[in-house]
């Protein structure tokens, strides 16, 4: 180092043992002129220091690793807040001299501004593995704005990283007290089994229950507290439509229907945690939903059953039946006699809406005495990833003075949503807030789609001797819905 030379770094610093307790020490170096000194990183934990980001200037990240035994392949995910000027160039990933037999791929799996995530995966074409010794073994290169300036924190997810030896085995991780381990012995939580829907299974187009067999850990000591849910439309689960975390979900997961698309294949798995520790990945399990174009045979979103047929009707008063309008979609409740539309703004295309039984959710979580009666309403809608958009519905009744406009999600169960929700003087428009993979979105991740059930309860109220009648069908009165994005 020339004297006067700032040299910044973050190291990952790893330590582990394979069965003869070998060990591995993999750093990650960020070389730059830019940034404040990093401070000492204690062994065995995965971790990135905050960074102080100067302006224009363009930098090199190399990535050393200190091993003692062969490495084959890797792969590292970490994340990063890039409003404030600081970016990793996706099209400059180089090898070295230890991985010059090696691929090296890498690219921007998340691109909200504000939670960029980077992939990166390396290999042997040659099957030659990166021999022990020490020195770096891939380079990157980020940038930074002439507006760059603030902290970034640069973290890994641990979930998709992965370290193999040279036979192919998986090195264990773990999660305790906020930090991230590379264990010296395997995870105490067992790798969970999944069990229904079977493996590669051809489904209609109806809600699908996810299920698992129970959890289980190596020293029968721990207790199951949260399970980590991924559902996605491709193989490498780089295309999210599921992304969640749940304390409550633990082995069973409601995937509704509106969040699914005919002639679709999707694969899911899912990871166990005791609260301290989380478990390597399930094995990827796949199911197909099959061609039903029987059943919504104008291609609109909307089921046969639940389509509305009168072109007399406009809801939204402008002299345009809702049923042509390409902005508009309309449906019948399943109970209630009611019709109800959903109208999207410029940037929002409704791809779905469902009128949705509430009693098929058996999570009850937080639910209040309430009567749903007109069940709930689900829709999918599709923007930018991590749009906002101001929903209205329309309802052909007007909403009661008594009623409160409630929400179901994986994370809170059952709440009100009044909060973000605005009614009209006349009661029969309902204004929804949304933002995707934030408040309103059900698939807990910022995918550019919005998927959520909701719709208007009633309080029950019980007198002495009176049975409260949870079947309620008063077409005089309503409730309200929600919507968003792919």
């Amino acid at each position: 180092m020339k004297p006067g030379e700032v040299i910044s770094c973050f190291e990952i610093k790893t330590l582990f043992v394979k069965r003869s307790f070998w060990l591995m020490l993999f750093c990650l170096h960020w070389v730059s002129q830019d940034f404040a000194i990093c401070s000492d990183i204690e062994k065995n934990i995965i971790s990135f220091p905050n960074i102080q980001v100067a302006s224009n200037h363009t930098g090199t990240i190399e990535i050393n690793l200190d091993n003692q035994e062969s490495i084959s392949s890797g792969q590292i995910e970490f994340e990063y807040d890039s409003t404030i000027g600081f970016d990793i160039d996706e099209a400059e990933a180089s090898t070295v001299t230890r991985t010059k037999s090696f691929v090296i791929a890498h690219s921007k799996v998340s691109t909200d501004p504000e939670n960029v995530k980077v992939l990166l995966i390396f290999y042997s074409m040659l099957g030659t593995p990166i021999e022990p010794g020490s020195g770096s073994i891939i380079k990157l290169v980020y940038k930074t704005s002439e507006e760059a300036s603030g902290e970034t924190s640069i973290q890994i997810n641990v979930a998709e990283t992965i370290l193999s030896d040279e036979s192919g085995n998986e090195l264990a991780l773990s999660y305790e007290n906020g930090l991230v381990y590379i264990d010296d012995k395997p995870p105490v939580v067992e790798k969970p089994v999944l069990k229904n829907p079977p493996d590669n299974s051809v489904l209609n187009l109806t809600g699908q229950q996810l299920s698992t067999n129970p959890f289980s850990d190596l020293n029968d000591d721990t207790y199951h507290q949260k399970t980590h849910w991924q559902v996605s439309s491709d193989s490498y689960y780089s295309t999210l439509i599921l992304d969640i975390e749940s304390e409550k979900s633990l082995t069973s997961l409601l995937i509704f229907k509106i969040m699914l698309k005919n002639d679709t294949t999707y694969f899911w798995r899912v990871c166990f945690s005791n609260g301290n520790q989380f478990s390597e990945w399930s094995d990827s399990f796949s199911f197909t939903i099959e061609n039903q174009q029987n059943n919504d045979k104008n291609a609109n979103g909307i089921s046969d059953s639940q389509d509305l047929t009168d072109t007399t009707l406009d809801l939204d008063n402008n002299d345009v039946s809702d049923i042509y309008q390409d902005d508009f979609k309309c449906l019948k409740a399943m109970k209630g006699n009611i019709s109800i539309g959903v109208k999207s703004n410029e940037d929002t295309i409704i791809e779905s809406i469902e009128s949705i039984d509430s009693s098929s959710i058996t999570d009850t979580t937080n639910k209040p005495d309430i009567t749903l009666p007109y069940g709930l309403i689900g829709f999918r809608l599709k923007g930018n990833p991590g749009f906002k958009s101001d929903v209205d519905i329309y309802l052909s009744t007007p909403l009661p003075d008594n009623s409160i406009w409630y929400k179901y999600d994986y994370l809170n169960g059952w709440f009100d949503y009044s909060e973000h929700t605005t009614i009209s003087s006349d009661r029969k428009t309902v204004t929804v807030m949304l933002q995707d993979g934030e408040f309103g979105d059900l698939d807990g991740t910022k995918n550019g789609i919005i998927v959520d059930p909701s719709g208007p309860g009633i309080q029950n109220i019980t007198k002495p001797g009176n049975k409260i009648d949870n079947d309620y069908d008063n077409s005089n009165c309503f409730i309200s819905t929600i919507l968003w994005h792919d």
